[in-house]
């Protein structure tokens, strides 16, 4: 009877793809919180274009459908080559730590969004290009 073994490691096209969309939702939350010129015209475009996100939401499962089935083949490919080479099970190794890197920038991303105005309000230099930049887009 053949053992069959399960893969422990991360699907790496699937999940840069998730933290992509992720770190795009969070851009578009903080973009929508922005007082200002720049936000109201975000919230506009979102009311204007809220009849499409039914499309755009199932045309994003159907890619990430589309990468996880490629996942499935390098993660196959990638136990093949472990079986004739099992040195080579070092360098999955580290693609797998980076896939696991890659899956935590989204809270990373976030958390930095969070804390740049605090730093924006530390560096004098740039809390003047930030300002200019607020009445430039305000005209």
């Amino acid at each position: 009877m053949a053992e069959t073994t399960v893969s422990t490691r991360c699907r790496p096209l699937h999940t840069c793809g998730v933290s992509f969309l992720a770190i795009l939702a969070t851009i578009h939350t903080k973009t929508m919180e922005i007082n200002g010129s720049m936000g109201s015209l975000a919230r506009r475009a979102g009311k204007v274009c809220g009849f499409a996100n039914p499309v755009i939401y199932a045309v994003l499962h159907h890619w990430l459908a589309i990468l996880s089935f490629a996942d499935d083949h390098i993660l196959a490919t990638e136990r093949v080559i472990e079986n004739h080479f099992p040195s080579s099970a070092y360098v999955f190794d580290k693609v797998d730590g980076a896939v696991q890197a890659v899956g935590t920038l989204p809270a990373r991303f976030e958390d930095a969004m969070d804390r740049f105005p605090s730093v924006v309000h530390q560096v004098p230099f740039l809390e003047r290009m930030v300002s200019h930049a607020i009445k430039w887009l305000n005209f």
